[in-house]
This record gives C-alpha cells, sequence and structure tokens, in this order.
C-alpha cells in the first residue's frame, strides 16, 4: 500500500489527561509507524520536547494562527497537499473550516460527542442547529466515522442512517504486571475515581448516593482525583458533607505524574460511575494498570469488562451501584486480585494501540485499493 499524505487537526500534548488528545496522541503516532505522511495541523504550538518526540517519529507540524479568519486563509493554502484528513471531536468551526475547504476525503471520531447524552447536555439548541446544518453532512460524506463502540455506531447512524462505521476502541501503553496490594494489618478496599469533576457527566452524584447504602461500618475508602467548575466542586463537597461521607470520602484535587501513580498503584478497585461517554482512558489505563473496575454501561466499557471478566458492571442508578459496591466488599480480597490479573491479560491482548488500530488499518487499505 502506498502510504497515504494524511492530515490530522488537533493538538499534541504528551502530558495531557484530555480524553481527545490522548486518542490524538496514539493515532498519529500509530499512523507514523504503519508507513503514512503525518502532519499535525494545530493551533496550539507544542513545546520544544513535544515538537521534537514528533520529528522523530516522522510527522510534520503545521501550526496554524487562531483566528478563524487566518485559519480560513491556511486551509485554503494547504488545499490539494493531502489524501486524507482526520477530524476529533464534533461542533466544531474548525472542523466545518476544515472539511469544507482542504479538497480532499475525511474521517470523522467524534470521542462520545453524538451521544444523546452528550447532545442534551450543554448547549442544546446549537448542536441541534448544527446537526442541521452541518453534521448530518459530515457523518454521511465521511470516508467513515471511527467510533469506539457498537453503540456509538448506532448513536452515528441513527443521526444519518448512511453513516459508514468503523469500530476501534481507544488505547494504552500496558504496564508491567502490578497485582494489587492488601496490608495484613488493614482490610480496607480503597476506591479510586480519577477524571474530571463533571457530577451529572461522570453520575458522582449517583456514587456519593450509592456509597450511602454501604454500611459505615464496612472498611472502605474513596479517594476522588480530578478537578472540575467551582460549582461541580462545591456540589459534589456538599453531597460528601449531607451523606455524612466525609471520614470515607476525599477529594484530593489535581494529581499528576508519580504522585497519580501512586495514588492509582495503592488502590484496589477503579470507579467510573459515567451516565454518558464516548470510552474514559481512565478506564483503559486503570485495566493496563491491573486495575479491576467497578464502571456503568454509559461508560461504554460493560461489554469488555463482561466479556474479559476484568471488574464489575452497573446500571446507571444509585441503586445498581450500591448493589456492585457491596458485591465487591462482600467478594473479598480473592475475587479483586483474580479480577486484577484479568485485567492486566485483557489489555496486553486488546488495548495496545497496535491491537486497537488494526481495524482502522484495515479499513484505510480497503479504501485505498
Amino acid at each position: 500500500m502506498k502510504p497515504l499524505k494524511i492530515a490530522i487537526l488537533g493538538r499534541y500534548r504528551n502530558k495531557s489527561a484530555n480524553g481527545v488528545d490522548r486518542t490524538i496522541a496514539g493515532h498519529i503516532f500509530g499512523l507514523a509507524e504503519e508507513g503514512h505522511k503525518v502532519t499535525l495541523l494545530t493551533v496550539e504550538s507544542p513545546g520544544k520536547a513535544e515538537t521534537e518526540e514528533l520529528a522523530r517519529s516522522g510527522i510534520s507540524l503545521c501550526v496554524i494562527t487562531a483566528s478563524s479568519i487566518f485559519f480560513v486563509f491556511s486551509i485554503l493554502r494547504l488545499r490539494g497537499k493531502f489524501d486524507l484528513l482526520w477530524l476529533h471531536s464534533v461542533f466544531t468551526l474548525r472542523n466545518w473550516i476544515a472539511f469544507s475547504l482542504l479538497g480532499c476525503p475525511w474521517i470523522t471520531t467524534p470521542n462520545g460527542g453524538y451521544s444523546p447524552g452528550q447532545i442534551r447536555y450543554k448547549s442544546r439548541l446549537f448542536k441541534k442547529l448544527a446537526l442541521l446544518v452541518v453534521e448530518r453532512r459530515m457523518i454521511r460524506n465521511a470516508l467513515f466515522v471511527h467510533t469506539l463502540t457498537e453503540t456509538e455506531s448506532s448513536d452515528v447512524k441513527h443521526l444519518n442512517a448512511k453513516a459508514r462505521t468503523v469500530i476501534a476502541m481507544n488505547g494504552c501503553e500496558t504496564e508491567p504486571y502490578e497485582p494489587v496490594r492488601f496490608n495484613d494489618n488493614d482490610c480496607t478496599i480503597r476506591f479510586l475515581f480519577i477524571g474530571r469533576i463533571s457530577v451529572v457527566h461522570k453520575g458522582l452524584d449517583l456514587l456519593i448516593t450509592a456509597l450511602e447504602s454501604v454500611p459505615k461500618t464496612t472498611p472502605w475508602r474513596l479517594d476522588i482525583v480530578g478537578k472540575g467548575s467551582d460549582t461541580d466542586t462545591e456540589a459534589l463537597s456538599l453531597q460528601i458533607k449531607q451523606k455524612n461521607l466525609e471520614s470515607k470520602v476525599t477529594l484530593k484535587g489535581l494529581l499528576f505524574g508519580n504522585d497519580k501513580q501512586e495514588i492509582l498503584s495503592s488502590c484496589h478497585v477503579f470507579v467510573h460511575t459515567s451516565r454518558w461517554e464516548g470510552m474514559p482512558f481512565s478506564i483503559i489505563e486503570s485495566m493496563c494498570a491491573s486495575r479491576p473496575v467497578l464502571i456503568t454501561t454509559g461508560t461504554n466499557m460493560g461489554k469488555f469488562v463482561t466479556q474479559h471478566d476484568t471488574g464489575w458492571v452497573a446500571d446507571i442508578s444509585a441503586e445498581s451501584i450500591a448493589n456492585s459496591l457491596n458485591e465487591i466488599l462482600r467478594s473479598g480480597q480473592d475475587v479483586i486480585v483474580q479480577k486484577s490479573k484479568n485485567a492486566h491479560s485483557a489489555s496486553k491482548l486488546y488495548l495496545t494501540w497496535d491491537s486497537v488500530m488494526a481495524p482502522i488499518f484495515d479499513e484505510l487499505r480497503t479504501i485505498h485499493d
């Protein structure tokens, strides 16, 4: 297969916790390793180390002025230079400009942006108008829409039945197996959430309500790592206080690097109770770090977790989450350790970037041939 000249519109930040940033990073390096000529179109200049990292992998960098009018002229100057444009996220003006003016076929990765919950969550009228005017056309005429799950694929086809979709999960670099550790003198089960503090989106209100149903005499703790708006953070703190869980639940704020790795290594079960998602990297990273997970069906990871026995899956309700929490506490250490081993094994087989991008590479070969 002759290498394709592929433009990816986005940004590269190698330390980012943002899911879209992480997806773009996985894609650009994966495409470069496959032999394609990749150019990152970005309005944010990477740092020196990041720029050098891109260059070492043969990835070209094209920094464009963020101003809309200059962005238009920059895209027009690049017209006809690429075989393929890859867009990430949806409902963004720059994507609309790029696919309209760059003059080449395109792929769209919504990253969960077309889920009904996400469409209803914020700027509902704007999103409905954008779907009517431009987004459905982008879906219909794309080479394909890269979706993370079967559910997301169904969401896309609901918006436009003619859409062509390719399902490929997000990936992660698998770490060496580090088993869940228990202290002989402390039988406390340590739960951990890492993510944006968005109470409704991430279902943190459901999680705190569920924890109220867990006996306080049972030895457990929950650490919540992340940052959100002042409104969300205050609402979560207030709910914890109202449920008398201040001695059990701790808001840790943002953690990075070794601090983040240390708290992940010290937890026993990773928790993510979203009402809707694309596919959270924090869940994938936790399984790659040999941590079993308690998730809701809204995370879109339920099928994987159930199939490979890497944790527990609850419905999107406080009652169902409470039932899963109580099941974990009743199950004991041996069950948690076994699911930890399963998480590591499954991630090595199915969650590396080479594994997850295989369907995309196959589709590109089919299109090119």
